[in-house]
């Protein structure tokens, strides 16, 4: 399909020569999707990457850094990285793909992992920082609107630590925005993010052979197709625009539907039933939430994307329904 037209904000962009880029979280999904379109841009002369671990492939014109951004020196370290390879740009996608049973390991990799990063970019001046977090910040309560705004409050549950989180990484990105005017900062609020090669943890569930449903709820959702998530990367990396931007795919689905549309089966269960079942299977590794996304399935926490549109030049490709569809 035909890529969007361009606003204003991309098209000031489009030709020139980009500083040289670092992605952080090679090994995830979005690191790998956007190290990807980056060697693929002849515009991006310099891409520099860091993880844990090497890659068990062709980096091509790509340098590799092993760093632990859990580690109390990580931040020295990486801002002698960027110093050494002249970074203008970090796409910092060090993220789990989903909730985790290591709750304190999942912290000190997301938001101790970020505040190193922020960091190594303060103490450089990096000019631009991406970051891909997630509409569940938002929270998925009854009295949501429709269809939620980035000027909306995140008000996703503190007590439960893969929202927590992430709203705990915003809040230092609006800190290093505010205290570094300079640095363009850049945050992409996306949908679930479903596709065939997707790794995200809602994916894995619709490859499930069963799925759940909370009785007597049936809330709107929508989704975000892989390729559109890659699309948002590199445009919120190319273009000069500062702050939340909320990604999905256009429309929305009955949470009712979304088992037929990748052919799999469904079973409601009332809420009580669910909450013990899920804090049975989770521990177990049999089902990739655990019990406070039921939350999730049970109230509407659906993205407006206009502000993306505008500021990003972004276009999703794929519908919520489409994007399901490319699942199965």
């Amino acid at each position: 399909m035909p890529e969007a037209a361009p606003t204003s904000s991309t098209r000031r962009v489009r030709g020139r020569k980009h500083p040289p880029t670092l992605v952080t979280g090679l090994s995830g999904y979005a690191g790998m999707a956007l190290f990807e379109q980056l060697l693929a841009d002849s515009r991006c002369p310099q891409v520099v990457c860091i993880d844990l671990e090497r890659p068990g492939f062709d980096l091509g014109r790509a340098k590799f850094f092993r760093v632990d951004l859990t580690l109390p020196t990580a931040d020295a370290l990486v801002a002698e990285i960027l110093e050494e390879e002249q970074i203008g740009r970090v796409m910092h996608a060090a993220f789990l793909s989903g909730p985790s049973h290591d709750h304190l390991r999942a912290h000190e990799l997301e938001t101790i992992g970020t505040m190193h990063v922020l960091n190594a970019c303060a103490a450089v001046g990096v000019e631009k920082i991406v970051v891909p977090l997630s509409t569940v910040s938002y929270g998925a309560r009854a009295d949501n609107p429709n269809y939620l705004t980035e000027e909306h409050p995140l008000r996703g549950d503190p007590k439960y630590p893969y929202v927590r989180d992430k709203i705990e990484v915003e809040q230092l990105l609006a800190e290093h925005a505010r205290r570094y005017p300079e640095c363009c900062v850049t945050v992409l609020r996306a949908a679930p993010v479903v596709g065939p090669d997707s790794s995200y943890f809602f994916n894995k569930y619709l490859r499930r052979p069963l799925m759940l449903r909370l009785s007597g709820y049936d809330p709107l959702m929508q989704f975000l197709h892989q390729d559109d998530l890659t699309f948002a990367l590199k445009a919120a990396l190319d273009a000069d625009s500062p702050g939340a931007f909320n990604i999905a795919g256009r429309g929305v689905v009955p949470y009712s539907a979304v088992a037929p549309l990748v052919g799999r089966a469904c079973i409601a269960f009332p809420l009580a039933l669910a909450r013990t079942l899920s804090a049975a299977l989770w521990p177990v590794y049999a089902l990739p939430f655990d019990p406070r996304y039921l939350e999730y399935l049970r109230y509407l926490f659906v993205a407006d994307i206009s502000k993306a549109e505008g500021g990003l030049g972004f276009s999703p490709r794929y519908s919520s329904r489409e994007a399901l569809l490319s699942v199965s």
